[in-house]
């Protein structure tokens, strides 16, 4: 009796699996480049430079690959593994921002060496709060934008799509960062505005630059991986964990 209900049981889980994508091959990698991005980005934004008489947030140089990453990871494999990745470099900053405080607070006994490691890894708390706050709002509002164009376009005007949705997510990041980061300590108003103004106008511009190579990266994508998630039943919630998507959602050719 008990081995009968436990063999409809199993016989019904292995239904319910074949309904489910098989697990991707290549979506551990696009979210661990995307992690080390992020770290890159917001680690090295507090150190200004100066590029073709621009000046902005060092981490302004990658930060645009986020987007890229982000919206090739939505585009393919959903809206849900886009939010598990925003998630995980989230979980994984802060653990390596605490850690560094724990560094900090044992450093060597050598005067000279704990200076220079108090100096390295120090990170001023306005740049961290700036950070994951206009992190968690624009990295999601840019999935849900490609997420939705999919649909509402059909999958077509890919390159569009991108842009759009980053350009709105670039208005909102710079909205929510440049004011808790750096609102006064750039004392003149102009100069702040001008400061903000350059940055978005830097990073749509390497935005727009990587743009072919995020299409083709994605197309190429959807033709190894055999996967064309639209997320037409999808809860946008971006506190969900939610990341199982049944064959249906798939719309490559070759599913």
């Amino acid at each position: 009796m008990m081995l009968g209900r436990l063999s409809n049981h199993n016989k019904r889980l292995s239904n319910h699996n074949k309904k489910l994508i098989i697990q991707p091959k290549y979506l551990w990698f696009l979210i661990l480049c995307y992690i080390m991005v992020f770290f890159a980005s917001n680690w090295f934004d507090p150190r200004q430079i100066k590029i073709l008489g621009v000046s902005t947030g060092a981490g302004s140089i990658v930060f645009p690959l986020t987007y890229l990453f982000s919206d090739i990871i939505t585009e393919v494999y959903g809206y849900k593994n886009a939010r598990i990745a925003v998630w995980s470099a989230i979980l994984f900053y802060l653990i390596f921002l605490f850690y560094g405080e724990f560094v900090v607070a044992f450093l060597s006994p050598y005067s000279t060496e704990k200076e220079a490691l108090t100096s390295f890894l120090y990170v001023n708390n306005r740049i961290i709060v700036a950070a994951i706050l206009s992190y968690c709002i624009t990295e999601m509002v840019n999935s849900y934008l490609v997420a939705k164009l999919k649909i509402l376009l059909d999958g077509k005007y890919m390159g569009l799509r991108f842009i759009s949705a980053t350009l709105t997510a670039y208005v909102f990041n710079e909205l929510v960062y440049a004011p808790i980061a750096f609102y006064g300590l750039i004392p003149n108003l102009n100069d702040f505005i001008h400061h903000i103004l350059s940055s978005w106008a830097f990073m749509v511009s390497i935005e727009l630059l990587l743009l072919p190579f995020a299409i083709r990266l994605a197309k190429h994508t959807k033709i190894i991986e055999n996967l064309d998630i639209y997320d037409t039943k999808t809860d946008f919630n971006p506190f969900s964990l939610n990341i199982q998507y049944r064959k249906k959602d798939n719309n490559s050719e070759e599913n």
